[in-house]
């Protein structure tokens, strides 16, 4: 099950519905203040690190 969201109410280590450049992803998102991350626990995919050019949306939160 998805919660609608957007970037100011997700945490760090949930598992968002996000879109990125026009792809959709299911990955943990981190935050600092120097980066916004979307983390892959499968190896086989890599990490994405969002940067300002980006067109980045949070469309929801995992909640199960």
């Amino acid at each position: 099950f998805v919660n609608k969201a957007d970037k100011q109410e997700v945490r760090n280590n949930q598992f968002v519905i996000a879109e990125v450049n026009g792809e959709f992803f299911v990955k943990k998102f981190f935050t600092n203040d120097d980066e916004i991350k979307l983390i892959s626990l499968n190896k086989k995919y890599p990490d994405i690190i969002i940067h300002d050019y980006d067109d980045f949306i949070i469309n929801g939160v995992v909640v199960i």
